[in-house]
């Protein structure tokens, strides 16, 4: 985690929220998000990026990648996603990232 520190520039929770509402998600569900993957982390001087891969860079697990999902919809209300959903989701979607996570969102509120 050092060398990634290290070797990347700061991205405030400001810029990250903006990148990712600016690419159509809903500006609260961008803030939870982001909220839950710095706590799940428990990396408070990481920056963390709307691309990175939550399982190859932080290395959380498939379960917990369950827990997080789960405290997303907690924070915003939202039932837990269906496996149909997920497989839906996972047809088009290589990454476990933010933008999974956030296009997760956008089916349970449809």
């Amino acid at each position: 985690m050092r060398r990634l520190k290290e070797s990347r520039p700061k991205l405030p929770r400001k810029e990250y929220i903006q990148l990712l509402v600016a690419k159509g998600f809903e500006k609260q569900h961008v803030e939870v998000v982001h909220d839950e993957i710095r706590n799940f982390i428990q990396e408070d001087d990481l920056s963390i990026y709307p691309d990175d891969d939550l399982h190859k860079i932080y290395r959380i697990e498939d379960f917990d990648d369950i827990a997080l999902i789960d405290g997303i919809c907690e924070k915003l209300n939202l039932r837990t996603p269906t496996q149909k959903d997920l497989e839906e989701l996972n047809r088009n979607t290589i990454a476990f990232d933010a933008n999974y996570i956030l296009n997760l969102l956008k089916i349970l509120t449809a």
